[in-house]
């Protein structure tokens, strides 16, 4: 996959892991993914114009969607978004 390629995912769970901590599943449907561990994927919000990294928690062996595992931010407005 091109590292500029953009395509949509649908967030499909969320849960609340700490009190700081959310987890978020998305479902990226038929595209053709693959990651190593540690590697972290950009979320672009709808409204923003900001852009967040977000290491992936998910197998590597996992198909079809990923797992994310976001702190809270009081200053990242893509961060604030999810939350």
């Amino acid at each position: 996959m091109n590292n500029e390629e953009i395509f949509p995912a649908k967030v499909t769970a969320i849960s609340q892991a700490t009190r700081r901590i959310k987890t978020f599943r998305l479902d990226y449907g038929d595209h053709s993914y693959s990651f190593k561990p540690g590697q972290w994927i950009d979320l672009y919000g709808q409204k923003e114009k900001e852009i967040g990294g977000y290491t992936i928690t998910s197998s590597i062996h996992d198909t079809g969607f990923i797992d994310l595992a976001v702190r809270e931010s009081i200053t990242h407005p893509v961060t604030q978004y999810l939350h």
